[in-house]
């Protein structure tokens, strides 16, 4: 599929007590992006790096890391809402969602994943092509998805200042995952110890899409 890239725009943010001075959005349209974006810095800081939104009907929501190599950026794929089921609503959360993957990548180091695991209660690798683990809003059914998308959810609604059941009650798309009783606030408090790190200093070299997966494990249940 081709993507036709919009023309740029940057919009920078004023640092707070939360917000990185080096982050940035890119693209067309992006009033509402920005809104929840300086919304989000409110509970959680926001990735150090530049990244280009692109919004077209047929997208499905990615992030892909830089590839500076490449000469290309850091981008979030969005559906235009309005077509597939797809409304603001469901978008404000994808926003937020493929935000996460931005700030993994940007910010996060191995002490903070494996920190996150433990509070997270798997021992499933970041990005596990299987970690299975049972719904517990039926504890008859056994769900599929591994850490690193489970880190970009609560990253999600962290950056709303709710709880990840809060998050699921109020229908923003999900892979169902939720933490141990009593662990989200300990979690979102893990966003704010990456504030100030740049897990890469020249970018991912290499990188591609982040939804990359070579392993199958299961998760603690």
């Amino acid at each position: 599929m081709v993507l036709a890239l919009t023309t740029a725009l940057a919009l920078f943010f004023v640092p707070s007590s939360t917000a990185h001075a080096s982050f940035s959005l890119k693209g067309e349209g992006l009033t509402r992006h920005v809104k929840w974006a300086r919304a989000a810095q409110l509970h959680v800081p926001l990735p150090n790096e530049h990244v280009r939104v692109v919004e077209d009907w047929d997208l499905v929501p990615e992030y892909f890391a830089p590839q500076p190599e490449l000469g290309l950026g850091a981008q979030i794929n969005l559906p235009r809402p309005g077509r597939g089921g797809w409304d603001y609503h469901a978008e404000h959360g994808l926003f937020l969602h493929e935000l996460g993957h931005s700030f993994d990548h940007a910010n996060v180091t191995p002490p903070l994943r494996k920190r996150f695991k433990v509070l997270a209660g798997t021992k499933c690798s970041w990005r596990a092509a299987h970690c299975r683990f049972r719904d517990r809003w039926d504890r008859t059914n056994v769900l599929d998805s591994p850490p690193g998308e489970w880190f970009a959810e609560m990253y999600a609604s962290c950056a709303l200042g709710i709880s990840q059941a809060e998050y699921q009650l109020e229908g923003y798309n999900t892979y169902g995952w939720l933490p141990p009783d009593g662990s989200d606030s300990a979690i979102c408090s893990l966003f704010s110890a990456a504030r100030h790190l740049k897990r890469y200093e020249n970018g991912n070299k290499g990188a591609s899409l982040w939804w990359t997966v070579s392993d199958t494990e299961v998760s603690q249940d």
